[in-house]
């Protein structure tokens, strides 16, 4: 009997799997779009793992390599055991195994990778988890020595100072856009917004607070200003890195950067002066019992803003970012014991100032709360730091 149907077939077939690409060229980033990248990319000869729900969904519309087995735990144990069953079939077998897995899937099995006997051919997963992280570690640390510098800061008087000399130079009515405008020329001068904002930017929060400016609002014109430098700066490693990989250079880059970056901050400053005409301070119009309390409770001087000013100078310098708040946590905690050892001997909780209790203070202000007791309400909350704590 002839028929034509194979033949029929075959043509729906070719033409369901050109539209299939066609479709996939032109989708944005998603999930579907992800899968036809992975699937693509695996090595030949290998056992593929397969989780359940999505993970099978997605891939059952792509055609594999004929020398990859698959398999998967669908209408079995489903993500009760994904994990489990990959690393069995890994162990078992001879074959390099590749697992792919959804979150929840990962997340509801992960104990099956506490074991020992995990193989070398099931290394892939492995690595990858160790990258990500990997990937991750440089902003967790530089986020804990932020928390660390700026408890030493405090403890050695530098964001007390900076608030004292504040509150005697900038006034309410211009406080929002001189955030934004000190934010953006610290940022350009040392090309991170992340060290702007860990530095002066902790110290005009603590302005604001004493004057009764909103906190919300100076966030924004501190986080507005530190950006706008970010990006500017030649010094800012994302500012050099994306003409390095673009083929531009970086003076272009940063030409063709103004274009959106100053109307965007030009708008963001009228903003933050109109939103200063209309914001009044809560706080006490009279600052001299302010000005008094923070000198009676600090050593206030200017000399130690030479711990800030080297910070600024190694960050110009494009000495890394860690080391540069590494140090400027360490030179905090010296300033710390020159100038300030009434306020570590009374963290310390001893009538006189040892060894042992000036390393406590630095430590604990380092790693857990801090707080300086003052005998004034208003400056005790600004006077505390979360640490490398948070």
């Amino acid at each position: 009997m002839s028929s034509e149907y194979q033949s029929y077939f075959i043509d729906k077939r070719n033409d369901r799997r050109k539209k299939h690409m066609a479709y996939i060229d032109q989708i944005v980033f998603s999930d579907l779009y992800v899968f036809s990248k992975l699937i693509g990319s695996l090595p030949t000869n290998i056992n593929l793992q397969l989780s359940n729900s999505s993970t099978i969904r997605y891939t059952q519309l792509f055609n594999f390599k004929e020398d990859i087995d698959v398999f998967c735990n669908r209408g079995t144990s489903g993500i009760d055991g994904s994990t489990s069953t990959a690393i069995g079939a890994a162990v078992a077998g001879e074959k390099e195994t590749v697992f792919i897995t959804g979150d929840l899937s990962f997340l509801y099995d992960s104990n099956a990778l506490w074991n020992n006997y995990i193989t070398l051919n099931f290394k892939i997963i492995i690595e990858q988890i160790a990258e990500n992280l990997k990937s991750v570690t440089g902003a967790i640390i530089i986020l804990l020595f932020v928390g660390a510098l700026s408890g030493t800061w405090l403890i050695s008087g530098i964001i007390p100072s900076m608030i004292y000399y504040g509150l005697k130079i900038l006034h309410p009515s211009i406080f929002l856009p001189s955030c934004l405008v000190i934010c953006a020329i610290i940022s350009v001068a040392t090309g991170s917004s992340w060290t702007t904002s860990a530095t002066v930017g902790i110290a005009l929060i603590g302005i604001s607070k004493a004057i009764g400016i909103p906190v919300e609002m100076s966030a924004g014109a501190i986080i507005s200003g530190a950006y706008f430098g970010d990006k500017l700066s030649p010094l800012s490693d994302t500012t050099n890195l994306a003409p390095a990989i673009s083929g531009s250079d970086l003076f272009t880059h940063i030409r063709y950067l103004t274009i959106t970056t100053v109307p965007t901050v030009t708008i963001s400053l009228i903003i933050f002066i109109i939103l200063n005409f209309y914001t009044v301070s809560s706080g006490p119009t009279d600052n001299a019992i302010m000005l008094k309390s923070i000198s009676e409770t600090f050593n206030i001087t200017p000399f130690v803003f030479i711990v800030p000013m080297i910070v600024i100078i190694l960050i110009t310098k494009k000495t890394p970012p860690i080391i540069a708040l590494f140090t400027g946590t360490i030179l905090g905690a010296l300033f710390a014991l020159v100038f300030q050892q009434d306020i570590l001997t009374q963290l310390s909780g001893s009538s006189t100032l040892t060894f042992e209790g000036a390393y406590s203070a630095i430590v604990n202000s380092i790693t857990i709360d801090t707080n300086i007791e003052s005998g004034n309400s208003e400056l005790n909350d600004l006077f505390s730091s979360g640490g490398m704590f948070g």
